[in-house]
């Protein structure tokens, strides 16, 4: 242990040993950074994709014309009692409609329908 180049060589190894234990320890944390950085991107593309469907469905909702959502809510608000069906004219209580549709040498035809209350 007197020997001077012994005590060199054990510095030398320590000091190779502390930089290789500091480069494994930095690989160690970047490879950790990365994969939290992967994970986050995996769980940031998921929350986005779950947003796309529910934007996509809100979308579809809102390109319904404003006819449709009307008699939409119609339908869906009626009563039994309130309700108007297409019938002949010699049920009780029915009444006639009459609208103008398209079609015909004029361009309209003048049709009409009887209806009843149910």
């Amino acid at each position: 242990m007197d020997n001077p180049r012994v005590i060199k060589l054990q510095h030398k190894e320590h000091s190779d040993h502390a930089r290789w234990a500091l480069s494994q320890y930095r690989k160690q944390k970047k490879k950790k950074e990365k994969n939290a950085e992967v994970r986050s991107i995996a769980e940031l593309s998921r929350a986005i994709d779950t947003n796309t469907k529910a934007i996509s469905k809100k979308l579809s909702l809102l390109r319904r014309n404003a006819c449709k959502r009307k008699a939409q809510a119609i339908e869906t608000n009626a009563k039994k009692s309130d309700e108007v069906k297409k019938v002949k004219c010699t049920e009780k209580a029915s009444f006639l409609k009459c609208y103008n549709r398209r079609g015909g040498p004029s361009g309209l035809i003048q049709t009409h329908d009887w209806f009843s209350m149910i």
